[in-house]
């Protein structure tokens, strides 16, 4: 969610979200507001024992959960904090299941908890609020800011899993900074991940830099063109939102070079896909866009690194 109202780096919001209370008024901010796409960055996993009818019905009720079957009646079931939540507020208050599930979501989050029991959100906090800040470039690069990794499916259901249930039980949430938007536009055409992006409508956004596409190196008349192009693009802004027009209305003219950060959540089953697409793994992928590619080649090698404990067996499936 702060993510949306910033262009701060990730450090730095790691930072702000450490004031005590901070993290607590954001999400009920998000409740009382009924903002609950910031919800779908946080994930959930559990093993569900039912009928096959049951099971049916739910899925049918609730498409965004991912269920796996994995026999004896057991189902290995995960989703975000927005579809639980939205459950929660379908069932109402009153019954049997609205209670359990509560009491699930409380495990996960005590505040979306109280605020389903209350419907309201509304609590006192005397720490900082959103509000936009400076531009900071850090270049391009890729966070993973939080793994739910396949030692969580194991751990529900032993070690006979195949490598796609693992793939698509797991998640990971990834930080993008330095990308264009004109990339960002490419970037959501996955459908399946979940996105929260730096708001031109409440961020100072403009502030940031342009992304210069590789084919203009060593040719100084087109970087030129491009850099005046930038500059008045951001004079003209200025001078909107010096006769009183609304930063939402102002960035209809801005370009889509200019840079943004993304926050971005999905399983590696979706990740894997997507870098088939667009990374430079496969003869596909070499067709994408070359920054596109790189932001997907990037986050495919991270996640291949040691520290995300994945098994070579599922990246090379």
């Amino acid at each position: 969610m702060r993510r949306c109202y910033t262009t701060k780096v990730w450090e730095e919001l790691e930072k702000d979200v450490s004031i005590e209370g901070y993290c607590a008024y954001l999400t009920q901010s998000a409740f009382r507001r009924l903002e609950f796409d910031v919800y779908e960055h946080v994930r959930a996993l559990f093993k569900v024992d039912g009928e096959p009818k049951e099971m049916l019905s739910l899925t049918e009720a609730h498409p965004q959960l991912a269920f796996s079957s994995i026999g004896d009646g057991s189902y290995l079931v995960s989703a975000n904090l927005r579809t639980l939540t939205e459950m929660g507020r379908k069932l109402g208050c009153d019954g049997r299941d609205c209670h359990a599930l509560s009491g699930f979501i409380r495990d996960i989050s005590p505040t979306v908890a109280a605020s389903l029991e209350s419907d309201s959100g509304e609590r006192s906090f005397n720490g900082e609020k959103p509000a936009s800040a400076g531009a900071s470039d850090a270049g391009f690069r890729t966070i993973i800011v939080q793994q739910l990794d396949q030692a969580k499916v194991l751990e529900l259901v032993g070690r006979d899993v195949s490598p796609r249930q693992l793939m698509k039980h797991s998640f990971a949430t990834v930080e993008v900074e330095g990308i264009s938007r004109a990339c960002s536009h490419q970037l959501v055409r996955h459908r399946l991940f979940s996105y929260s992006q730096e708001s031109q409508r409440f961020s100072d956004a403009v502030n940031e830099g342009g992304v210069v596409p590789p084919s203009f190196d060593g040719k100084e008349l087109a970087k030129a063109i491009f850099d005046d192009h930038m500059t008045a693009s951001k004079d003209a802004y200025s001078r909107l939102r010096g006769l009183g027009i609304k930063k939402e209305d102002a960035r209809f003219l801005l370009p889509a070079a200019l840079k943004t950060k993304i926050l971005m959540t999905g399983s590696l089953y979706q990740i894997m896909h997507a870098s088939f697409y667009r990374s430079t793994f496969s003869d596909v992928g070499n067709k994408a866009q070359w920054e596109i590619r790189k932001l997907f080649t990037t986050l495919y090698s991270e996640l291949r690194k040691g520290d995300s404990s994945l098994p070579s067996r599922i990246m090379e499936t």
